[in-house]
């Protein structure tokens, strides 16, 4: 082992936890191969070959999901932080093992009960996961290993993609095969359960010190290896036990933080809401939910094998950024990937806007532009995000916290789940001239939405401008530590500690520190 090392045993964690975002992709993505119906008759294996569902109820399924991971993330954080990282992520199971079961039924009301319940797992998932991939990892590694949850989640979308891409065209009922296979990798992860580590951290608040020690020894120390290579490894396996009790500090004994400590953290809570806020905001999820209509809508003869490139393009990209977060940077690819999203978000309103275009054309730049935004988005904030909120948030308030963000994020996602086929239909209407034909007006819709997530974009850029900071190479306290707000009950009381710190943050380019006095005349610290 050195700093820096992944063992083979950290990496079979790491993949196996991953198997939970492996079924967000999937959960998220597995009706959207299968209510297409571009054609007539519809494609034999579509649910709307078996169930004629409207416009509304088509979305009331999509958005179910949404609904369920909402309340799956808001409430995650207790079990989270009483029951542990491990038992949470193995029990989440059972909602995707009924849910699977239940989507794969030809009924309205067992499709919505299911898709709930699948909501419910991911939303748990997203917040468990996440936060036990960047505690098993270690400061070295945590870009690489955290971004894990966005390269499954990308892998599971694509497998959703290929599975419908072969069943949906050529097989009577293949929607059902769609939405059962989620079933599988549930399976395999509980059979793989001892695999999945307790987070190290998470032991320490627990006053588990020697439990703690064991899982590092064992992510940490490769088995092959001399006794003078064991002996390093044990004493590298200590010194990162110490540092992180240092990092824990006295949170360590203290009981988990409730709600208004949490909001204390004001520019941390801050950054996790916006990043996600604006990772959904900026429109992935209508690639996500529909792409296979959109390329349809907007003309491509085969939707089915654009939607399987857009799942392929992804699972490379963000391959390529889990490598590249921990040499360039994250603030480097989080702008970088916005401005390719708002470029290809420009090009493919305009061409769609454009009058006289050749369908042939168009088509050709709808793939394209919809393959650059997903580079973009896969490149920089799908990958990334999880990484940064991971580094300015400290364990203590962790659970808490992602629950509020993993809720800014869906709520989002539910508005757009209910409202992206609807608005399309919308805005074609509002745009298109009398006498145009159906597919005029839906491509103008189409195009009027990419608009608005372009201006989405444009304010994402200024938000990671000039909000959120570079955390490459920052132990997570420390960075979290520069974005909590103190307040007033928490005062100092030595005037000569406070003049000392007012003055390193003031060196340190945070700008002056301006707090009121408090009753006794001394005066709080406020890093704002």
């Amino acid at each position: 082992m050195t700093l820096g090392s992944v063992t083979p045993r950290l990496w079979a964690s790491a993949f196996t936890i991953g198997l939970s975002s492996l079924l967000f992709g999937y959960s998220l993505a597995c009706l959207n191969t299968v209510i297409t119906c571009s054609s007539t008759p519809c494609p034999k294996g579509s649910i709307l070959t078996d169930l004629n569902l409207s416009l509304e109820e088509q979305q009331l399924a999509t958005a179910m999901t949404i609904i369920g991971a909402m309340l799956g993330g808001l409430f995650a954080s207790y079990p989270n932080d009483h029951f542990g990282r491990r038992k949470s992520l193995l029990f989440n199971n059972i909602f995707f093992l009924i849910g699977g079961v239940l989507t794969a039924i030809a009924s309205l009301d067992s499709i919505l009960v299911g898709r709930f319940l699948l909501g419910l797992g991911t939303g748990v998932e997203s917040m468990v996961a996440p936060v036990l991939l960047s505690e098993i990892a270690s400061n070295e590694t945590r870009g690489a290993i955290t971004s894990l949850h966005q390269l499954n989640i990308t892998l599971g979308i694509l497998i959703s993609n290929l599975i419908g891409y072969g069943f949906v065209p050529n097989v009577a009922g293949g929607w059902r095969y769609v939405q059962l296979f989620v079933v599988l990798p549930a399976a395999l992860q509980v059979l793989l359960f001892w695999l999945i580590p307790e987070s190290p951290r998470w032991l320490l608040r627990a006053d588990r010190r020697e439990d703690a020690r064991s899982v590092l020894s064992h992510l940490r120390i490769c088995k092959k290896g001399d006794a003078a290579a064991q002996a390093a490894g044990a004493e590298l396996v200590e010194a990162e036990l110490v540092a992180l009790e240092q990092e824990l500090g006295s949170s360590m004994k203290q009981p988990t933080a409730g709600w208004k400590e949490t909001f204390s953290y004001g520019k941390a809570m801050r950054i996790g809401m916006l990043m996600m806020f604006f990772s959904a905001m900026t429109g992935i999820n209508t690639v996500i939910f529909y792409s296979t209509t959109i390329f349809a809508l907007a003309g491509v003869e085969n939707a089915f094998l654009g939607t399987v490139l857009v799942g392929i393009l992804n699972v490379i990209i963000t391959m390529v950024s889990g490598y590249l977060v921990d040499k360039a940077g994250r603030k480097v690819l989080l702008t970088g990937g916005t401005w390719i999203m708002l470029v290809s978000l420009l090009l493919l309103g305009s061409i769609l806007l454009a009058d006289g275009v050749p369908p042939v054309a168009i088509s050709i730049v709808a793939v394209g532009s919809m393959l650059l935004y997903v580079f973009g988005f896969a490149i920089g904030i799908g990958a990334v995000q999880w990484v940064v909120v991971g580094e300015v948030v400290p364990t203590k308030i962790r659970s808490k916290a992602y629950s509020i963000f993993v809720t800014s994020n869906w709520t989002a996602n539910l508005v757009i789940s209910l409202v992206t086929l609807s608005l399309i239909d919308a805005l074609g209407k509002s745009l298109a001239s009398a006498g145009s034909s159906v597919e005029k007006q839906e491509q103008l819709g189409v195009a009027l939405l990419y608009m608005c997530f372009a201006g989405m974009c444009v304010l994402c850029l200024l938000f990671l401008y000039f909000l959120v900071p570079e955390t490459k190479h920052q132990h997570e306290e420390k960075a979290a530590h520069h974005h909590r707000r103190v307040s007033s009950e928490f005062a100092v009381a030595d005037v000569d500690i406070i003049t000392e710190v007012v003055h390193c943050v003031e060196a340190h380019g945070e700008g002056p520190v301006d707090a009121p006095a408090d009753a006794a005349g001394k005066q709080p610290v406020s890093m704002v």
